[in-house]
């Protein structure tokens, strides 16, 4: 970390020698302050949770922060902060405060008396998301639990509800030779849509046609003959994308590579206002489908894209109990803008908010014994509190701590009083995915296998996660196993899976998944989060 006086700015024109005694004080407290933080951004998610502000504080000795207030504009980030009561850093009380960017130079900047005193934070381990998301997380917000006045969430589609057997989806005549020469759905187990046994299915990652597959294959929507041709062009449209996905100068030509995916998407949009019409929902599915997360905000998506994911599902979900769709790290962090983010460092206007914010992130079968959520759940023995994502449940907070219906209802709570803060749907807008510390946590946050068996044995459950689980390939039935439907394979580096399903086969004796085929196609490493 290099400490020097940085150049005037829009908020002052005046600079401070090195040798100021203030100087000085703002170069330790920029030392300590984001020493710590960067010690905790390389390490397991329990380092970055102790990131938050209250634990940075108590490793800086005599540093108690009143107030903490920020805004964002562009590149810069503002905020002040009164440090009182402290000996150490008296010299900073009510100081103004920002961070820029400047053509990938981070310089810390503090103004005290319309003075600046600068510390540049290059040769460090931060980088610009992980800053704004560190700040962000700072803030102290007094009304911080105050729901959102957000409106309800509109329908955008008028879909077509009818009954039909299961023979009339046509799938192995119609659908099947649609997608069966198509890589990104050739990891897909078969299912039987006249079974009440549950199906999962994991990351589809904006993709329609993988919601769709999963539609069709579960006896839950089928499409008229009219609509053949328009979901031939979606599945190829998809696979374009996919394509230049897997490019090997994905990173080296990143901008070009974004916006050839978003003119493809695009061309995305006019398919599937064609397309809807033509889909039928099935009003008397019997097999339950639920999707682990994912299914939006990730590599595939745009806002229409997105828009038309949840409609569709939150149409079949209105009608039909057995259709649950919980959310991933990627509704909850993405406004259904995933690859615009790339482009460019302001707000985007276009939202899908108002579709995933009342999404569980996970879901319990007590008929089965499974918990179906995208991250997976651990318990942390030292603290005695079990761990998903970002969200902690202590034991402390439970009647029963053993009691997965309890613990689920708990985690949904938790989850939803996040999601519904005031501020939260504005932070969505923001390009920078590590905006939020919910956001990154979020992400970020990949358990062992080991961590989860654990955690499933404990509970006397099994587990169904999404995210980075172990690619459908362990068994799952007996008493505290995990299956994992995910998009990134946890065992080969690299590697990136296709589209997910495993039907789980409940029974008096173990469980099994219908074995999947080994099919798995390289990934070239890419910044892109997963």
């Amino acid at each position: 970390m290099k400490i020097g006086t940085v150049a005037g700015t829009n908020d002052s024109t005046t600079t401070i020698a090195t040798n100021d005694m203030v100087q000085e004080h703002v170069t330790n407290f920029t030392k300590e302050l984001f020493g710590y933080i960067a010690n905790g951004i390389g390490d397991d998610i329990s380092s970055i949770a102790r990131t938050m502000l209250g634990e940075v504080v108590e490793k800086i000795d005599d540093w108690q922060i009143e107030r903490f207030q920020q805004s964002i504009r562009d590149d810069k980030i503002s905020f002040t902060i009164q440090t009182n009561h402290s000996e150490k850093y008296s010299m900073l009380s009510d100081m103004r405060a920002h961070i820029l960017r400047r053509d990938n130079n981070y310089q810390f900047i503090v103004t005290i008396n319309s003075k600046n005193y600068g510390c540049y934070l290059d040769n460090t381990d931060i980088n610009w998301c992980s800053i704004v998301y560190l700040l962000n997380n700072m803030t102290v917000n007094d009304d911080a639990n105050d729901v959102a006045v957000t409106e309800s969430y509109k329908p955008v589609w008028d879909w077509k509800i009818s009954q039909f057997n299961v023979s009339d989806i046509k799938f192995e005549t119609m659908i099947n030779p649609q997608f069966a020469d198509r890589t990104y759905f050739s990891n897909c187990s078969p299912v039987d849509p006249t079974s009440t046994r549950p199906t999962y299915f994991g990351d589809t990652d904006g993709s329609v046609g993988a919601v769709l597959y999963a539609l069709f294959a579960t006896g839950h929507l089928r499409i008229m003959a009219e609509g053949e041709n328009f979901l031939s062009q979606l599945l190829n449209i998809e696979d374009e994308v996919l394509n230049v996905l897997l490019r090997e100068n994905f990173n080296e030509q990143l901008d070009t590579n974004v916006n050839t995916i978003i003119s493809i998407l695009n061309r995305r949009d006019i398919v599937l206002e064609s397309l809807q019409p033509y889909l039928v929902i099935n009003k008397d599915a019997v097999t339950p489908c639920t999707f682990l997360g994912d299914q939006t905000g990730d590599r595939f998506s745009n806002i229409c894209g997105d828009q038309f994911i949840i409609d569709l599902l939150k149409r079949i979900m209105s009608i039909n109990e057995n259709v649950h769709v919980l959310a991933g790290n990627h509704e909850t962090n993405c406004n259904g803008n995933y690859m615009q983010n790339f482009t460019r460092m302001k707000p985007l206007d276009e939202d899908t908010y108002a579709g995933i914010k009342d999404y569980p992130v996970c879901f319990y079968d007590p008929k089965y014994k499974i918990m179906a959520n995208h991250h997976g759940i651990t318990f942390d023995e030292q603290r005695k509190r079990y761990i998903i994502g970002p969200i902690t449940v202590s034991i402390d907070e439970m009647t029963n701590a053993l009691d997965p219906v309890e613990l689920a209802a708990i985690i949904n709570k938790k989850h939803h009083a996040i999601i519904n803060g005031k501020k939260f749907k504005t932070s969505r807008a923001i390009s920078c995915r590590s905006f939020n510390r919910y956001f990154s946590v979020s992400t970020d946050y990949r358990p062992k296998l080991e961590a989860l068996l654990a955690c499933s044995q404990m509970l006397g459950i099994n587990q169904v996660v999404a995210h980075n689980g172990n690619g459908g390939r362990e068994r799952i039935g007996e008493t505290g196993t995990v299956l994992g439907l995910n998009a990134r394979d946890s065992k080969h580096a690299g590697r990136m899976f296709s589209m997910h399903n495993c039907q789980i086969n409940p029974g008096a004796g173990p469980e099994i998944t219908t074995p999947w085929k080994s099919y798995q196609h390289e990934k070239t490493e890419m910044d892109l989060c997963l």
